[in-house]
Order: C-alpha cells, then structure tokens, then sequence
C-alpha cells in the first residue's frame, strides 16, 4: 500500500472537516444571539466578544480569538453566548473537557440556542456517543429545522454508524435543494465508496470536479484521483490513467498518484507506460532526498 496526502484525504468521513464546517457555522450563529434583556451588557467585554472573528477558523485567528474570549469572560463570567462561544474555540482546539463545562453553563441560561444543542452533538460525535449525538442534533433542528448544517450534522452522525440509507435520504434532499454545495456530494460520495458502488462514485466525483472553480487547487486534484481509484475498481483502466495523470499535474509531488498511473500502466500491460513511469517515480524519490 502507498501512503499519500492525497490518499489520506479520499475517501474518509474526516471529522476534522466535520468540525471546521460546524464550528465557522456555529460561531456565526452564536453571534446572532443577543444578550438577555435581563441582563445589562459591560461594553468592554462585549467589544472584545465581537473582535472574536467567528468566520475564520485558521489556527492563529483561533487563537487570538481565544484570547478575546478569554478576556471578555474575566469581566463577564456569566453572559451564555461568551460561554458558548468559547467552548466552541476549546472544542476546536480539542479541549473538549472545558468545553463541555462552559457548554452546559451555557444551555442552562439559555437552552433555545441551537448552535450550543449543535456543539453538543459535535462532542458526543467525537466520543462516538451516537445516541446521545443525535438527540443533541434534534435539540439542534427543533429550534432550526431548515438549517443546512445541523441537517447534514446529522446525516454525519448517521453515516458513521452506517446507517447509509438514512444519511443518503438526507444528503439526497440537501443536493436537490442546494446542487452546487459541494460537502454534501463529499459526504454522499464517501458513502458510495464504503458500500463499494463505484458508479455513484464516479458521478459524484465528476459533478465536484465540474464545480470546481480552479483546475489548479488541491481539492479539485483530489476529486481527479478519488475518480481515479474508482475507474480501476471497475477496471476501466484508459479512464484511470487520464485522471491520475491530470491529477499528478496538480498534485506534482503526490507518490500515492505517481504508483496508482503505475498501477493503471500495469493493469493495461502498457510496457511503454510501465517503464516511463517508474523513471518518473526514481528520479521523484530521488529529488525527494535530503541533500
């Protein structure tokens, strides 16, 4: 088996991207909470609660934003939405106990927040609590029932039970509705892939390359290859060498692509292929070498 990036981000239900989609949704969501009418709001703190960037989820945005929260919540301990918000930060830097404290904080003050009822689900998902996952994203949907993430949290939450049919009536409902979003095919087509059915995945994998805004991104290479792979599985080997070769010139450096053509070559019993890849692939390792 050659391990490689791309290999590494086809074909999985990566909670990693689960967590980027939930939380940039989620803190745009708390964001929109105002605070209770009951409760008088300190300016400072509330200054340094909206400097906290909810859209942003690279790492040292995250951080700062941490650290606004984290000064907001001195001044103000109590106020629901900066509990929510920074147990959504920890949560994505992993500190899931700490956030489980201030999350329960903040659904006692406030439990009509669906973005706190989403993060739940998320923490249970990653304990793989499914049961307990799925009530906190119906808690979720109740108080939004048309809001797209929380529905596809859920088909998540079904798949990695494997419970495909009841994920697929969903991410089915979510591609009608919304044909150019390009995570619920990812989803539905990571589905096809672990039911073996390489024709879906095909499809699916061609309608996110023809979405795809560059031919010169690394996620539009990675659909390239995902195609690939499923081209070999049904043997149909011309179709997989044109997309692992298109997908090698995106991802130039990628060895798992570089043995996969070589694979295809050697499938077809293409000797010409056979030894102009392998060249290929020693001169690849050679330039990979430290000097």
């Amino acid at each position: 088996m050659h391990h490689s990036s791309a290999a590494k981000h086809a074909f999985t239900f990566a909670l990693s991207s689960l967590i980027a989609i939930s939380i940039s949704h989620s803190l745009s969501v708390c964001t929109a909470y105002g605070a209770s009418p009951t409760r008088r709001v300190n300016p400072q703190a509330e200054l340094l609660y909206n400097k906290a960037d909810p859209k942003d989820t690279t790492l040292a945005t995250r951080a700062r934003s941490l650290q606004y929260i984290e000064q907001a919540r001195k001044i103000d301990p109590d106020d629901p939405r900066y509990q929510l918000l920074h147990a959504q930060l920890l949560f994505s830097f992993e500190e899931d106990e700490k956030a489980q404290i201030l999350l329960d904080k903040s659904i006692a003050a406030n439990p009509q927040d669906p973005s706190a009822w989403s993060l739940k689900a998320n923490l249970h998902l990653r304990r793989h609590q499914y049961d307990q996952a799925m009530q906190a994203v119906d808690r979720a949907l109740a108080l939004s029932s048309t809001n797209v993430n929380y529905r596809l949290l859920k088909a998540r939450i079904f798949a990695t039970q494997h419970k495909y049919d009841q994920a697929n009536k969903i991410l089915e409902a979510l591609m009608k509705e919304q044909p150019t979003v390009s995570m619920f095919r990812d989803l539905h087509c990571d589905i096809a892939k672990n039911q073996k059915n390489w024709p879906v995945v095909i499809k699916d994998k061609t309608a996110l390359i023809s979405a795809s805004t560059s031919r010169k991104m690394l996620s539009y290479g990675y659909h390239v290859y995902g195609r690939g792979q499923a081209y070999m599985m049904l043997k149909q080997y011309p179709q997989a060498v044109a997309d692992f070769k298109e997908a090698s010139r995106v991802l130039q450096y990628d060895h798992g692509i570089a043995y996969a053509l070589l694979d295809a070559y050697k499938a077809m019993g293409d000797k010409a292929g056979i030894a102009s890849q392998t060249r290929y692939i020693k001169q690849l390792e050679a330039d990979m070498q430290p000097p």
